[in-house]
This record gives structure tokens, sequence and C-alpha cells, in this order.
């Protein structure tokens, strides 16, 4: 489970778009998807700020890179 999430939305699901620059920080997300079960977008976008990623590589060097990431329910 993720931490800081209300367990009664633990099983939402969303999606978002995730920019990750070539440090490997999320620069920015946006939502594709919004969760039904009400799960509050800014706390589902909050989690996904302090993440570090792998950046994209290209030709041998770290570039920026875009990624999507589902909230799936969590397993109990």
């Amino acid at each position: 489970p993720a931490p800081g999430m209300e367990p009664e939305h633990r099983r939402a699901m969303g999606e978002t778009a995730v920019l990750i620059n070539e440090f490997g920080l999320v620069d920015d997300v946006g939502v594709v998807k919004a969760p039904a079960s009400g799960l509050c977008v800014q706390q589902m976008l909050a989690l996904l700020k302090p993440v570090r990623f792998s950046p994209g590589i290209k030709d041998g060097r770290a570039v920026k890179a875009r990624a999507q990431i589902v909230f799936r329910p969590a397993a109990e």
C-alpha cells in the first residue's frame, strides 16, 4: 500500500502521465484517468512527486522521458 494514502482509497484505480527528467526526477504529472472511487487526485499526484525513476536512455545518455503510471487496487 502507498504510504500516506487513506485505506478506503487503496482500492481505487487511476492513471497518470509523468514527465521524468534526465536525473530521474518527476518534472510534471498529469491525470489521464481520474479514479472513480473519489480518490483525491491531489493525493495521487503527491504520491508520485517524490519518487525517483530511472531516466530514459538514448545513445547512451540520460534523457527526459514520459511514462504512464496506473494506480491499481491493492491486494489485501
